[in-house]
């Protein structure tokens, strides 16, 4: 997040973060994050990223 040239980029880093702390069921990830106002207004939609990569992770797993 530190790395991202504009603010598109900060927030689509903040959405895949919040994901992957929750898969990773990283309680502290707010604390930890640099960007403390963007990854809080990011946990709505890095939850439904992380319900729809469970869900295709799910769906391969059972497919193949």
């Amino acid at each position: 997040m530190k790395h991202s040239i504009n603010t598109k980029q900060k927030i689509k880093a903040c959405i895949h973060y919040v994901s992957s702390s929750l898969i990773a069921k990283n309680k502290h990830f707010i604390k930890e994050s640099p960007e403390k106002f963007l990854t809080v207004l990011s946990v709505p939609l890095g939850f439904l990223l992380k319900i729809i990569v469970v869900k295709k992770i799910k769906i391969f797993l059972y497919e193949g």
